[in-house]
């Protein structure tokens, strides 16, 4: 073999892999830990941010039945109560993000321990002042 064939060789496919590297398995461990230091907030969240948009979306289809008239018997698929409900379901998702911004998303404040009140005392304590030209001395006190 010569080095021309050796050089004109194609060279090997890489061997990565088509679909890249998953760390998934890293956001889902950062996800559990936080979840749980954060549980009843976090349940309390979803719940708000599910209960919320379809409770409204409820209300709009009702409010928009209840305004419109019916479809009748055409033979059509009748899409009444749709713009209601997507109007309420909007509604209440800007609402569920609102209170959980306004709300829930807030850390409490530690609990500072609060100065216990001494029973009233005298303290003395001398005091010297040396300077240039001249030396004091006297007594200083807190009661």
């Amino acid at each position: 073999m010569t080095t021309d064939a050796i050089e004109s060789a194609p060279a090997a496919p890489p061997t990565e892999s088509p679909s890249g590297q998953w760390y998934g398995w890293q956001t889902l461990i950062l996800d559990s830990v936080a979840a749980g230091a954060f549980a009843g907030l976090a349940l309390g969240d979803v719940a708000l941010r599910v209960a919320a948009p379809v409770l409204l979306a409820l209300i709009g289809v009702a409010i928009e039945e209840a305004s419109t008239p019916g479809c009748g018997d055409t033979g059509d698929i009748c899409l009444r109560g749709l713009g209601g409900a997507l109007a309420g379901g909007a509604i209440g998702y800007v609402a569920a993000v609102a209170i959980d911004a306004a709300v829930l998303a807030r850390e409490r404040a530690a609990s500072v321990p609060r100065r216990k009140i001494h029973q009233a005392t005298l303290l003395l304590m001398p005091v010297v002042n040396a300077g240039q030209t001249a030396v004091t001395a006297g007594i200083a006190g807190c009661f």
